[in-house]
């Protein structure tokens, strides 16, 4: 009765403190996601987008957007998003230009209308509605990781805070982009494979394709699921599907085009896409992937990604190697999220952590399960 009473009263102790962490890791998140103003231009062009569902007038959606910005921001924040470069001046000047721009943001559909969303519902402006998005994905991400491992063992559970922090998580949750989202669909949708709770998970990834087209790439690695379980039929209307809602999505939104949108990403980013045509070179596209990977590695806010991804690949690829007992296939989901970042990376090598953090979190989390899933 005694051992029994003790076990208990340790368990609980256990949960106590997990929950504890929990708590005190989300109120670090929120404070230093929110202490200071953070705005990146990008959320310009998404406000005008999310503007432009309600009302369909061009003119009145760039006027908005900037005036909107300039009542949230100081003088001097204003100033650098609206004329330090080139490029900011002609979009804060020449609507037409700003207009050329805009299919780089619209093709993120998903997020746009799910800005319009939270502002209507909320009651609240474009900036505020992406700042709440944010936040609440950042606090999922975390909920999610510690429902995952609550029941593991505390330093197991402990863990998972170290990759949050490691995957900067908290450079997400400062931004006003569609990333901090991806991360927590990237790791929803893990969680739900590995309880091969297929429709969900594999919804979740369709819906990613809407935030970030180049989620294509992650969805159809996913989709490899069904050929290691031999359902050939499942997995081609799956990858159709994918395919379809890929096209679907930048034909009625206008995309820019892969070369296009690498070229001015990656090479040269034009005051405005008028009339912007660079003739497609492969062996300017080689000498770009070979600049930009060894500026990530050579960078110390960058080669931890790098590093994370690399590792990752190799720990899953030789757990598969070796077959271990991996019923609930979150080291094979880890291999997908990891081969799936290094094709993204080949095709579209933008040095920029938060195109890599959700992928670090999900892949890094379900290798963490996965290793350590008989050591609770």
């Amino acid at each position: 009765m005694n051992r029994n009473y003790s076990e208990m009263t340790q368990r609980i102790i256990l949960n106590l403190l997990k929950v504890i962490t929990s708590i005190m890791f989300i109120c670090f998140l929120l404070f230093f996601s929110n202490n200071k103003v953070y705005i990146n231009y990008d959320s310009i062009p998404y406000a005008a987008s999310s503007y432009l569902l309600k009302n369909n007038d061009k003119d009145l959606a760039h006027k908005y957007a900037w005036n909107l910005l300039e009542t949230k921001v100081s003088p001097e924040i204003f100033q650098n998003l609206c004329c330090s470069t080139e490029y900011r001046l002609s979009m804060a000047e020449n609507k037409t230009a700003f207009f050329s721009h805009l299919p780089a943001y619209t093709t993120k559909s998903g997020y746009i209308f799910l800005i319009r969303l939270v502002s209507d519902t909320m009651k609240v402006d474009e900036y505020v509605a992406m700042k709440l998005i944010t936040n609440i994905s950042v606090v999922l991400i975390t909920l999610l990781a510690c429902m995952y491992f609550i029941n593991k063992s505390l330093f197991i559970y402990l863990s998972i805070f170290p990759i949050l922090l490691i995957s900067q998580i908290l450079g997400l949750g400062r931004l006003l982009t569609p990333d901090a989202l991806i991360a927590l669909i990237l790791l929803g949708s893990s969680c739900l494979l590995v309880s091969n709770r297929f429709f969900f998970g594999y919804a979740l990834m369709l819906f990613s394709i809407l935030l970030r087209p180049i989620n294509i790439i992650f969805f159809s690695m996913a989709c490899l699921i069904f050929l290691q379980r031999v359902e050939f039929k499942k997995f081609f209307i799956m990858i159709s599907l994918g395919i379809i809602l890929y096209f679907l999505n930048s034909w009625y939104f206008g995309s820019l085009g892969y070369w296009k949108h690498f070229y001015s990403n990656l090479i040269y980013l034009p005051s405005t896409f008028i009339d912007f045509n660079p003739t497609f070179s492969f062996n300017l596209y080689l000498n770009v992937l070979r600049d930009k990977f060894f500026w990530m590695i050579a960078s110390p806010e960058l080669n931890r990604f790098v590093g994370i991804i690399l590792l990752n690949s190799m720990l899953s690829s030789f757990a598969i190697y070796k077959r271990m007992q991996d019923k609930h296939n979150e080291i094979f989901v880890a291999a997908l999220l990891s081969y799936g970042t290094v094709c993204s990376f080949i095709l579209f090598p933008v040095p920029d952590h938060r195109l890599y953090s959700g992928l670090v979190i999900a892949s890094s989390l379900m290798l963490l399960s996965g290793f350590t899933r008989k050591l609770n």
